[in-house]
């Protein structure tokens, strides 16, 4: 083929009123998922698995051990703690929005994290302190952020910032969850942060994902995270 001949691609990098739309909310809700876990399959093979008469051993199932829940505990609780600090700073700074797209998608948003800190804390067994903002971000990401929230650009890019250190967070809780109906949920929460992170990324503007698995690297910090043991009797 000529290469003269080659016409090149006039296509455009997603916009942010494309991202909003269903369509392309899915690149970074499929490598988040991608971030979850791997398809299994030897490379090489495609297709079905051939099918088998032979019936699978019946494994016993086994319960989860007290520290194996305890971690459950650490990680719904503190889960749920995010949720409301990244609630309350929707809240706080959605308003403040010129743009009237994304005024609105962080009211949308702020009310999806109200829902989720809710089931999470249903969950988790919360506790006053899993009911609050997270008090270790609230402190060290958010508080010293204020200053520099002043236009639409800023505050766009802090809540993608915060929807991302959901998103690696979920990843991290989705491994090591006991059972199988909250990996899937929060599964679910993270996705919805990834496809978040793709509408407010860029300033706002919206904001592709690089990489085919999604990057960890905004996890919360170990200090973050909340006791197991703390405060068991909620509102206590």
């Amino acid at each position: 083929m000529d290469p003269d001949s080659v016409t090149p691609s006039t296509t455009a990098p997603p916009t942010r009123r494309s991202l909003l739309r269903a369509g392309g909310l899915g690149l970074f809700a499929t490598a988040f998922l991608a971030g979850c876990g791997k398809d299994e399959k030897a490379a090489g093979v495609s297709g079905l698995a051939a099918t088998t008469t032979a019936v699978a051993p019946t494994v016993p199932g086994t319960e989860p051990t007290e520290v194996a829940l305890d971690e459950d505990r650490v990680q719904l609780r503190t889960a749920q703690s995010v949720e409301v600090l990244v609630s309350d700073v929707y809240g706080r700074y959605g308003p403040r929005l010129a743009d009237a797209e994304l005024r609105d998608a962080a009211f949308r948003f702020q009310t999806d994290h109200v829902a989720a800190a809710r089931v999470l804390g249903e969950a988790g067994g919360e506790t006053k302190e899993s009911k609050q903002a997270n008090a270790y971000l609230l402190s060290n990401v958010v508080e010293p952020a204020a200053g520099s929230l002043t236009d639409d650009v800023a505050i766009a890019n802090f809540m993608a910032d915060l929807e991302s250190a959901l998103t690696a967070t979920y990843i991290s809780a989705a491994g090591v969850l006991t059972d199988a109906g909250m990996r899937q949920q929060v599964m679910s929460f993270g996705a919805a942060s990834a496809r978040r992170v793709a509408v407010l990324g860029g300033g706002g503007q919206g904001l592709a994902p690089t990489e085919s698995l999604y990057p960890v690297v905004d996890l919360i910090p170990g200090d973050a995270f909340l006791g197991p043991k703390e405060d068991d009797a909620a509102g206590g």
